[in-house]
């Protein structure tokens, strides 16, 4: 039974507000038939003015259905709360935790807690707090998040060496790693401590004006020797180790996301990889006699074997929830992959009639893919049994269904994505065929909305599948493991092969007609990533759009995250073609061109061009704000889908959401195997469009009969 009445979200609307319209939200009793569902009841009965918060009146009832079970998940569709999380309140600790303190015992309390995928925030000071306040319970009416801000340099060297080694940097609208600031002349800070001694807040504050500078609600602790007198505080290396900083609710972890540096080696390795397997082909593929054993294509086995790391990083993670141990990852990198990759290589020239016939790469992609899967992921799941002990993985109340849902999304979001764009470049040639101007023109447009497609189903069947069943009524069945880790694979691979379907179809229409017409669709695409990454939809959206259709129109995480990735996941489509470019480049030492033509060779170039000069503009300029636009507050407090910081006073627009703030890098391991289908996917596509007799230089003429 479900009640029809509107939902709380158990926290004091914006300030902004009357009291009248407060008590539309503030106002509920819970009926003894429905535990946890909150109803409204008349005015005026017991209200109370909750402590520190003048204008946040919230009813005693309200604050104890807070901490009964959660209500069954259900979207309103009266349009007044859309919750894919209910009313418990998540404990602090999970949230954020504070470390104040100065010296080696600190550091490594801060290091912990980034270790444990925890969201974090070191205050660097020696000094007592001047102040000390009673605390409110915890929950969503005292609940504040204003964290420090990280504009800006400091001229203290320790700051600087403990951001940079515990990995705190900002790109855009994502803060990595956790905040390190610290008490400087000038400043003070007060805590709120309830009557347990746990520190559950703390502000940080200008002495001469008493202004706030930041603001938290968090479980804060006090490490080092200069608050040993102070009762709870870490004060040795020993207390420091032993101390838990595990995060308990896996959806209060932030995102993660890959990072330049591993991406930069990834791309350096595929490169060489593929600059040799294209070069052995060069040289060799010509002379094969049928029947003859292909044994150069191995060079491609041994580059992609990294790609067998997805198979426990990735799809087995997805389907049991368990991270795999170095020792596992190394086994399928070695053991599995590499010798299916060769074996089907190998295997992959036949004999028709006297004549030698070659599969394509991609169907030794596609075959070996399928392999690894079908005979990898059993594997893993057996093997992680001592795995999970050691993880101490509690497995009871999963549900195996949403894990094999959930693993085979991620399969359709690799591989079939793969063949959806695989299908949009085969549609361009076609077209080219008829009216290579209207090819080029409709490309970007129907590129972009596969891809935002397929972010969208990708965002929709995690809540479906993770965040619904996490935050359902106790007993139902939900998802092992950390799943955020994976949550950004569909959305990065769905970028990587829109990118690379426009660059390699435009490529293969120049190669086989060279005209201009690839620099109406460049353009084109990039105006439309531009205005996309800036926001600039999203703001004419919210300005013109009626306000009922801004509720289906309200910017996600998940669209958050699709403009993050973008800075990484568009380069990797150019790792192949400079292979194959420098391939032949060194082989025909100038004989044939480098890429085809010379209207090939200022395709790539001004792609790349492109590429950076929109990754530099959506950095640097300063975009305007579009957050008023859309009803945020429709959403609960701790909703995976929110863009902005949310707390008692309302939505904080100056501050990212709680997923954004210490968000994690992929290591280099689980990077290398995103990487590999992004690179792949532009040297299979090329090698299907083209033939890979004409890419390598075998043929005169590109196969486009065959298409």
């Amino acid at each position: 039974m479900m009640l029809q009445e509107k939902r709380t979200r158990g926290f004091a609307p914006s300030p902004n507000r009357t009291r009248d319209d407060m008590a539309e939200f503030t106002d509920f009793v819970v009926p003894a038939e429905l535990p946890g569902m909150c109803v409204q009841k008349p005015r005026g009965a017991g209200v109370r003015e909750s402590a520190g918060l003048s204008s946040a009146w919230v009813s005693e009832e309200a604050a104890v259905a807070e901490e009964q079970e959660e209500e069954k998940n259900a979207d309103d569709r009266d349009g007044v709360l859309e919750a894919s999380y209910v009313a418990k309140m998540p404990s602090l600790r999970d949230i954020c935790l504070v470390v104040v303190g100065r010296g080696p015992e600190a550091e490594e309390l801060v290091r912990r807690r980034r270790e444990a995928c925890g969201r974090c925030i070191l205050l660097w000071t020696g000094e007592a707090p001047s102040h000390q306040h009673p605390a409110d319970p915890p929950g969503r009416q005292s609940f504040r998040w204003r964290p420090p801000r990280r504009g800006g340099t400091t001229a203290n060297v320790q700051i600087r060496r403990l951001r940079h080694g515990l990995g705190s940097y900002e790109r855009t609208w994502c803060k990595f790693g956790p905040d390190v600031v610290e008490l400087t002349e000038g400043m003070g800070y007060e805590v709120w401590v309830s009557t347990k001694h746990d520190v559950h807040r703390i502000r940080a504050f200008d002495a001469a004006s008493g202004s706030t500078l930041w603001d938290v609600s968090g479980a804060v602790v006090f490490v080092g020797a200069e608050f040993k007198a102070r009762k709870g505080a870490v004060r040795n290396m020993e207390e420091v180790r032993a101390f838990d900083v595990v995060v308990q609710e896996e959806e209060m972890k932030p995102f993660a996301t890959v990072s330049f540096p591993p991406v930069l080696l990834a791309a350096a390795w595929y490169g060489v990889q593929l600059f040799f397997t294209s070069y052995l082909m060069i040289m060799s593929e010509g002379a094969l006699d049928a029947g003859g054993v292909p044994w150069w294509r191995g060079m491609g086995a041994v580059g992609g074997s990294l790609f067998g790391n997805s198979v426990p990083a990735v799809f087995g993670f997805a389907l049991i929830g368990v991270w795999p141990s170095r020792g596992v990852t190394l086994v399928f990198i070695t053991t599995f992959f590499l010798p299916i990759f060769v074996g089907w290589s190998m295997a992959s020239v036949r004999s028709t009639e006297g004549f030698g016939y070659t599969c394509s790469f991609f169907a030794v992609c596609v075959a070996s893919t399928v392999t690894l899967l079908a005979v990898g992921l059993p594997i893993f799941v057996l093997s992680s049994v001592r795995q999970m002990k050691k993880q101490k993985a509690d497995l009871r109340g999963t549900s195996c269904k949403l894990h094999f849902a959930w693993m085979l999304w991620m399969v359709l979001a690799s591989l079939g994505a793969w063949i959806l764009m695989y299908g949009v470049a085969l549609c361009y040639l076609f077209l080219s065929a008829h009216s290579k101007l209207a090819a080029s023109c409709a490309l970007p447009i129907v590129a972009t909305l596969c891809e935002h497609a397929l972010v969208k189903c990708n965002g929709f069947i995690y809540r479906q599948l993770v965040c619904r069943p996490r935050n359902a009524r106790s007993g139902r069945a939900t998802m092992n493991g950390d799943q955020r880790r994976v949550l950004d694979v569909g959305i990065q691979l769905a970028h990587a092969y829109k990118e690379s379907t426009m660059l390699i179809s435009l490529l293969g229409g120049e190669a086989a007609t060279p005209d201009y017409t690839w620099i109406i669709a460049l353009l084109q695409s990039f105006v439309i990533n531009v205005i996309v990454r800036g926001r600039i939809t999203t703001l004419l959206r919210g300005a013109f759009c009626p306000m009922w259709t801004r509720r289906f129109l309200t910017p996600t995480c998940f669209s958050e995250l699709h403009t993050q990735v973008r800075f990484t996941s568009g380069y990797p489509r150019f790792v192949p073609v400079v292979g194959v470019a420098m391939a032949r480049l060194l082989a025909f030492r100038g004989s044939k061109p480098m890429l085809f033509n010379q209207t090939c060779i200022a395709l790539v170039s001004a792609a790349l061009f492109c590429t950076a000069l929109e990754d530099v503009l959506v950095w640097k300029v300063r975009w305007p704000s579009w957050g008023h636009y859309y009803d945020f507050e429709r959403l609960d407090m701790f909703d995976i889908r929110h863009v902005f910081a949310f707390d008692c006073e309302g939505i904080q627009f100056e501050h990212v959401a709680l997923g954004f703030h210490g968000m994690r890098s992929h290591d280099a391991w689980q990077t290398a195997a995103i990487m590999a289908p992004a690179s792949y996917f532009s040297f299979t596509l090329m090698t299907l469009l083209l033939g890979a007799g004409y890419v390598h230089g075998v043929c005169p003429d590109p196969f486009l009969s065959g298409v």
